[in-house]
């Protein structure tokens, strides 16, 4: 007996019957232009309004049958981007509610894989980080910003950062029931206050102790006294960004002493426009990578800044 020939249709005819079929128009007359026979056309339909999936694409025929079909998956990939923090639990509960397909979690884990999906900590973001009100915000400072260069005058950008400087084991030895105490002190390094410019490194201090906007003020104070025997401060743009100890700095400009030098204040959550943030990173990667060069041998032990394996001679 001769072997049942099938005809094949192309994924365009199986779209072209589907659109007939939502659209609730003739889909008999659908088929016969097509030459495709009634029963199959409707067979087609039937499993497209079954599994959701509308997409024409016919399935591989044999192997394992998969619960989840792409309209399952899309569905929980469109509930990730609302609530990431759901479970696998949760997202099987969601795909039976929905389409009334019961899957365990390691099904949807292995569909989750396949679409380049992991389970990640999860990143707090501000609602409102790219607010309308804050878009225009960033834009006023780009417009100020670049006013300023084309008045020729001369782009200052501060921050501050703080650095760790001490170094311990984290686990010590003390009678059971009792704490093994280290004493320390309250704060953990230095504070650096740094400004550049397009040329490099224009002026910097460091001190023990948390980051006040008077200390501030007073940073910006010595450092407008000190750029100003090189350049004259009506060529001299400040820029700050909208940390809390930067609040008051608007004071410091509004000084007869400072009053010709120009303050831009970086629009809310933009450190993309802030090349600073750029230069604390290579610095510390520079001042690790010293340390980790210059490890003391097994069995020395610091006792001092003044310690030949100590911190580099350049560090502020």
């Amino acid at each position: 007996m001769p072997p049942t020939s099938y005809k094949e249709h192309s994924l365009e005819v199986r779209v072209c019957i589907f659109r007939v079929a939502k659209e609730a128009k003739d889909r008999k007359a659908a088929a016969e232009l097509h030459g495709v026979n009634e029963p199959t056309a409707w067979g087609w339909i039937k499993v497209a309004m079954d599994t959701g999936d509308w997409s024409g694409r016919q399935k591989q025929r044999g192997g394992s049958l998969k619960k989840l079909t792409t309209s399952h998956i899309n569905y929980l990939l469109d509930e990730l981007s609302k609530a990431p923090e759901l479970t696998l639990v949760q997202m099987a509960e969601l795909v039976e509610q929905k389409y009334s397909v019961a899957a365990n979690r390691e099904t949807v884990r292995r569909a989750l894989d396949v679409c380049s999906f992991t389970l990640k900590k999860t990143h707090c973001d501000v609602v409102n980080h790219n607010s309308p009100i804050n878009k225009q915000k960033r834009y006023d400072y780009v417009v100020k910003f670049y006013a300023a260069l084309a008045n020729g005058k001369k782009a200052f950008y501060l921050d501050e950062t703080n650095f760790n400087l001490w170094c311990s084991r984290s686990r010590g030895w003390s009678a059971r029931g009792k704490r093994a105490v280290q004493a320390g002190v309250a704060s953990k390094g230095k504070n650096s206050y740094c400004s550049f410019s397009s040329i490099g490194l224009a002026y910097q201090e460091s001190q023990f102790g948390s980051s006040t906007a008077e200390l501030t003020n007073e940073f910006i104070r010595r450092f407008l006294r000190h750029i100003w025997s090189s350049i004259p401060l009506s060529e001299v743009a400040f820029v700050l960004e909208n940390a809390r100890c930067h609040t008051s700095a608007k004071g410091v400009f509004e000084e007869e002493e400072f009053k010709d030098a120009e303050l831009l204040k970086l629009g809310p959550y933009s450190p993309m426009l802030n090349p600073i943030e750029n230069v604390f990173s290579v610095y510390k990667s520079a001042v690790k990578a010293f340390w980790h060069a210059s490890a003391p041998p097994s069995g020395v032990f610091l006792t001092g800044w003044g310690d030949p394996y100590g911190a580099p001679s350049w560090f502020p």
